[in-house]
């Protein structure tokens, strides 16, 4: 692979909006055309004052990108890992693919873009080989990490779980998880995760390993499996993004205790020169140099080898279990391809005392309803190979309103991305090779772009995505709507996914604990029941929404309420409920419960 040119250089003039003003342009097409010299920027976890910051767009709301109980194929299985998207030009006519990695076949999302996606059940992207062996590395498998290549070649790093607890009985564990023998402390009790390499011939269109098990292995622990281990191994796989040095870069998350393979959990650096090659890939030894070589751990090997350094991961870190990178850019596709067609740019583009504060490079993190947002930070490094030590303190993208897409029992909101639909358009306006590559893997986002959105996984299995705007100042936190007055003799209930539960509750005669229900109709009614204590969360009450006294049929519950003399409906953090009948729920919950006093 020839040694690829750097896309950066300095360009960051932002409005008060955050918007990067048209003197821009030019020295961004300047800088990824290769007329620049390369400019040194200042490194270091600080938090500049011209960053930019994500917040929601207010001027939309979350949307169904994949909801499971519709879209979901016959062969395939529900979104498992982090959604990846890419761009086929060559096809007739081009495409985008998104899909969400599941070890039971992998049918994508397609469409002319990511706001226009239907299922492809007809397509396979990648099968999991399903060996029941731990030597092959070749087991439950997920397609995480896809690199498509102007040639139509593309390549994509597996990420593998050797699972023995989900075939019980065999020599390898002694637990089970699945029925009729269910143990809930074998979960996570008898697994190995590495990492393999698929390819592609076809643009991405599928996938097949790029050699037979175990020759296509990329990364392993540098211990064979131990009967009833817990788990440990390679995990998820970030993207890979290019340096400046011909190579690409990016991480695996080494997860468990490394069953005493003195590997310790957190984020191992990888990088290759090619990407087709299993052995090409190297991770980052405590040299700080790229020599940690993986082989299989059955059979004869050398010493030391597959001790990668990791970087630790906590909240305080740029660094999560599940990162994603971007490359940032000023403007958009429009701003960039205008500039173009006027022929702004003649020779060398200025510098100007603030061009030193615009981000590079972004990491998208993990997701905590705690803490109600997603981790992100920047980078202004020159090079994407320089960002592992260079990158700003975390800034929290809040997620307001998608707990009505979770479960009051199981509140997972998973596998955060941030996609920019505009990125193709914005690769093919800046007009070089290596920006069109990364525009078509959707590894560019624009911070002017109208087409930002983070895409959320849930614990009911759909995938969502809620709009994104760029600002220069941080986002002011809204205070939630204040509760209704007591004595409120009618609610109205909106956006609800399920739409036969919109519609105003009336006030009843039935007293449920000494509170007042409310009903809609025969099968719809608002009503107040007392939750036990649990070992996360004390007694408190919780409004249902459904059918009162009859089993499995509450569609929506509120959040709990400590407070014991509320007597009143919170207007929102409604929640799906925790039922015993999943097929009624439907996803998101109410938007708000407001009161709307009906008068004789």
């Amino acid at each position: 692979m020839s040694t690829r040119r750097a896309h950066r250089g300095p360009c960051a003039l932002l409005t008060s909006a955050g918007v990067c003003v048209a003197a821009l342009v030019p020295c961004l097409i300047a800088r990824v055309a290769g007329d620049r010299a390369r400019v040194p920027r200042s490194s270091g976890a600080t938090q500049d004052n011209a960053a930019p910051y994500f917040t929601l767009d207010e001027s939309s709301d979350w949307e169904v990108v994949f909801r499971y109980s519709q879209d979901k194929c016959p062969a395939g299985g529900g979104p498992d890992s982090m959604p990846i998207a890419w761009y086929n030009r060559a096809a007739s006519p081009p495409h985008a693919s998104l899909i969400f990695a599941t070890s039971h076949g992998i049918n994508p999302l397609v469409g002319s873009d990511l706001s226009h996606l239907r299922p492809n059940c007809e397509r396979v992207v990648f099968n999991s080989t399903m060996d029941s062996t731990p030597d092959s590395y070749a087991n439950y498998q997920w397609l995480q990490n896809v690199r498509l290549l102007a040639n139509g070649s593309a390549f994509g790093l597996v990420h593998n779980e050797f699972k023995p607890e989900l075939s019980p009985p065999n020599q390898y564990c002694s637990c089970s998880v699945v029925f009729p023998v269910h143990n809930s402390s074998c979960v996570n009790h008898c697994e190995m995760w590495s990492t393999g390499l698929a390819m592609s011939v076809d643009h991405g269109e599928t996938f097949r390993l790029a050699a037979s098990p175990p020759n296509h292995l990329v990364a392993t622990l540098p211990v064979e499996f131990k009967d009833n281990q817990p788990l440990a191994g390679y995990g998820a796989i970030s993207p890979l993004l290019p340096g400046s040095d011909g190579y690409y870069y990016g991480l695996i998350n080494v997860a468990g205790n490394s069953a005493g393979a003195d590997v310790f959990p957190g984020n191992c650096p990888i990088r290759t020169n090619n990407l087709g090659d299993p052995t090409a890939y190297r991770g980052r030894a405590s040299t700080g140099e790229y020599t940690v070589q993986w082989h299989s751990a059955y059979g004869n090997q050398p010493q030391g080898w597959g001790h990668c350094d990791t970087l630790p991961v906590d909240r305080n870190t740029w660094l999560a279990a599940h990162t994603t990178f971007r490359e940032v850019v000023p403007g958009n596709a429009a701003s960039i391809q205008a500039a173009r067609a006027q022929k702004t740019v003649s020779g060398e583009a200025s510098a100007s005392a603030t061009e030193d504060t615009l981000p590079t490079f972004m990491a998208f993190g993990d997701v905590s309803v705690e803490g109600g947002g997603v981790k992100y930070s920047w980078s202004r490094a020159q090079n994407f190979e320089d960002t592992f030590e260079s990158w700003w303190t975390p800034t929290v993208l809040a997620l307001t309103g998608v707990t009505r897409w979770v479960s009051s029992e199981k509140t997972d909101l998973l596998y955060p991305v941030l996609l920019d639909d505009e990125s193709p358009a914005i690769g093919q306006a800046i007009g070089t090779p290596d920006a069109l590559e990364q525009g078509d893997n959707f590894a560019i986002v624009g911070l002017n772009s109208t087409g930002l959105h983070v895409y959320i996984v849930t614990s009911g299995r759909n995938i969502i995505r809620h709009r994104l705007r760029v600002s220069s100042t941080p986002p002011v936190p809204q205070p939630p709507p204040p509760p209704p007055p007591a004595g409120c003799n009618a609610f109205r209930v909106t956006g609800a996914g399920n739409s036969a539960a919109n519609g105003v509750y009336k006030e009843t005669s039935v007293l449920i604990g000494d509170v007042p229900s409310f009903g809609m109709d025969a099968t719809h009614q608002l009503y107040r029941v007392l939750m036990p204590a649990t070992a996360k969360e004390q007694a408190g009450y919780v409004w249902h929404l459904g059918h009162y006294n009859v089993a499995g049929s509450v569609l929506y519950a509120s959040a709990t309420t400590p407070a014991l003399l509320n007597q009143t409906l919170p207007p929102w953090d409604w929640r799906l409920a925790a039922s015993d009948n999943a097929t009624r729920l439907v996803a998101p919950a109410p938007k708000m419960v407001e009161c709307t006093n009906l008068h004789d």
